[in-house]
């Protein structure tokens, strides 16, 4: 029988730190699979006409800028698609809901106003921002904001795209911030800071006779910023 290499149910977008569940054998891998693939958040599914919550994964983010504290919870819903860009595609949000124009990053101007086709899908975050304070970049102070980040679905670069999208880039993103204020090397402030999700577990209501039961597992980590 051959060894079963144990391997990740998700990926997390590139340069992004924090958690990622790794399936230990062929049946869990097959298990986790399905509840990502039908993952939503509790206690948004009436307000969003969403399924019964399988898994729900919570980023934390800084992004540049000060959120405005009259509007510092919310959802964005812009779809994403990609678009062709000079000689490759690139992750772009229909900021309009039109189809219109092709967002790209903050502070820079598309050069293309036509998505691949078929390639839009829906997206949808929400944000909530939780603290306001400065940071030190190359000698200057900026502001910014600490952010908790919950996709409801998990389309391609969706955090960054949709915060860029608000005017407030997460800090160190090179692809959808102002790359005239970025370092290449700098830190991309997006960690996967919670992942809770549905299982099952023998468990005993008597203290006598167990059963499979449903649980809920909750894994955290702490961000590096």
């Amino acid at each position: 029988m051959a060894t079963f290499e144990p391997r990740p149910a998700h990926r997390l977008d590139i340069d992004t730190s924090g958690i990622v569940c790794i399936a230990l054998t062929p049946t869990a891998l097959r298990n986790a699979n399905m509840l990502f693939e039908k993952k939503s958040r509790s206690g948004v599914e009436k307000e969003l006409d969403m399924e019964e919550v399988c898994v729900e994964k919570r980023y934390a983010a800084l992004v540049e800028g000060s959120v405005d504290k009259d509007s510092s919870a919310g959802v964005i819903s812009h779809a994403i698609g990609k678009v062709w860009l000079d000689d490759h595609n690139e992750w772009a949000c229909d900021l309009y809901d039109d189809a219109s124009f092709a967002f790209i990053r903050h502070n820079g101007s598309s050069d293309t106003t036509t998505f691949v086709p078929d390639s839009l899908r829906d997206a949808t975050t929400l944000y909530k921002a939780v603290d306001w304070g400065t940071v030190q970049t190359n000698g200057h102070s900026k502001s910014v904001t600490r952010v908790e980040l919950t996709p409801v679905t998990g389309r391609g670069h969706q955090l960054r795209l949709h915060m860029a999208s608000m005017r407030h880039p997460i800090v160190g993103d090179y692809m959808h911030g102002d790359k005239g204020t970025i370092d290449k090397e700098e830190q991309l402030c997006l960690h996967a800071s919670q992942l809770s999700m549905d299982s099952f577990c023998f468990a005993s209501n008597d203290g006598e006779n167990a059963s499979l039961q449903r649980c809920r597992i909750v894994i955290e980590s702490t961000p590096p910023f």
